[in-house]
């Protein structure tokens, strides 16, 4: 967009000089009116993304991006939570850019109600580095908002013309209520900053558990045991606590995946059967856990 202002304002600069030259030396009128004619579509191609009206015009307007949020592979932003304790959803959002413009630089801010456990991942939850997580911020989110902060994350990126880009984040949710979001982008190429708010509302779950709750302890369970540190557990005790977790997660998940989970190992080449051998079993495991709680809940 900046290239596309920095070409119209001096193609618009040329014919602006072209014309005062025509006028000073006095080539015709008809000329130099021609000539200011294309300084000022020149300077309204340059701009048009922010003038009224002019913003919708195809080519030189302004391009439009839509926002698709989901939990859990659904367009239903509800949530039911078991009574043995909190569980984690993936929150996926989508943004399509339907235009013939690529919109960049973007700033990207993403708000949420405090206080819940997130993370940036990737489409099967693990974590990653994406972004950055700021200090709250006191903006409110729709009428009525009860919470004075919100936990945000931003960062600055593209969204590609005639593409759409997915984001995902992994929210471990501990109490029913209605968590309110917004996802704002700033960019030089709209008409306006973008601001697309929506809520996920979390229920007490009746009745037994499923498997996606069972794999949301599971989850988080493999999480510390990878990341454990060498003097929290015993060698003795970290082998059993992996051994009862691996066994545990076969028990769990659809009969359909066992003989995929059967055939998923760690990387223990040049590695003794030791803390770091069943370290490497535990995420190999994990990683599966991850992909199957994916597939199980869409």
């Amino acid at each position: 967009m900046r290239n596309r202002i920095e070409a119209g304002a001096a193609v618009g600069g040329l014919f602006l000089a072209l014309a005062a030259l025509a006028f000073n030396q006095h080539w015709g009128c008809l000329l130099g009116y021609m000539l200011l004619t294309c300084a000022g579509l020149a300077f309204v191609a340059a701009f048009a993304n922010r003038i009224p009206v002019l913003h919708r015009l195809p080519l030189v307007g302004a391009p439009r991006l839509l926002v698709f949020p989901s939990v859990d592979g659904r367009s239903d932003l509800t949530v039911r939570i078991p009574e043995s304790g909190p569980r984690h959803v993936l929150l996926c959002i989508g943004i399509r850019n339907d235009s013939g413009q690529d919109v960049q630089p973007a700033h990207v801010n993403f708000l949420m109600s405090e206080g819940i456990r997130r993370w940036k991942c990737d489409h099967h939850g693990r974590p990653e580095d994406d972004g950055r997580w700021m200090r709250p911020t006191s903006e409110r989110i729709g009428d009525g908002d009860p919470d004075t902060y919100k936990d945000y994350w931003a960062i600055t990126r593209s969204f590609p013309a005639g593409n759409s880009v997915v984001l995902w984040f992994r929210l471990r949710i501990s109490r029913p209520g209605r968590y309110r979001f917004r996802f704002k982008v700033n960019s030089p190429v709209l008409h306006k900053e973008l601001k697309h708010d929506f809520g996920i509302v979390v229920e007490p779950l009746e009745g037994e558990e499923g498997v996606v709750e069972k794999l949301d302890a599971l989850i988080d369970r493999g999480d510390e045991l990878v990341a454990a540190l060498d003097d929290v557990y015993r060698d003795d005790e970290y082998e059993h606590a992996v051994i009862t977790f691996i066994f545990e997660g076969r028990m769990a998940i659809p009969a359909s995946y066992h003989e995929t989970y059967d055939d998923t190992r760690g990387d223990w080449t040049g590695k003794e059967i030791g803390r770091e051998y069943l370290r490497g079993e535990a995420r190999a495991k994990l990683a599966l856990l991850y992909e199957i709680r994916r597939r199980v809940a869409d």
